[in-house]
């Protein structure tokens, strides 16, 4: 930890000195943050005394939304015919916003894709 981090960013965390931990890890990686970070967590009243490190890499690193992917596979009988594949692959278009359709070289195969 370099402790000239905090001492250069002194006039900045004095300003807000009252919102600010006795705790050296955390005004070290608050004297990391550019100003709209540290005003975010004020506003958020985030930033605060008695608030942790923790608590603030939380904050500024929130969970990702992301969701994992299922899968669901769908198994036809080899004797499926052209037109009814191209139909069950044209009605799972309609979802291409909430699926992705991974085909096999056979059902490209029997495409012609």
């Amino acid at each position: 930890m370099n402790s000239n981090r905090i001492g250069d960013s002194y006039v900045r965390l004095q300003s807000i000195s009252q919102h600010l931990p006795p705790v050296v890890s955390t005004l070290y990686k608050l004297s990391t943050l550019d100003s709209n970070k540290l005003n975010n967590l004020i506003d958020s009243q985030i930033l605060t005394p008695t608030v942790t490190l923790k608590e603030i890499v939380d904050e500024l690193n929130p969970p990702s939304t992301k969701t994992k992917p299922i899968s669901i596979v769908l198994e036809m009988d080899s004797t499926v015919d052209e037109d009814t594949l191209q139909e069950i692959i044209d009605s799972l278009d309609n979802y291409k916003k909430v699926i992705e359709v991974k085909m096999s070289q056979e059902v490209k195969n029997i495409l012609n894709i």
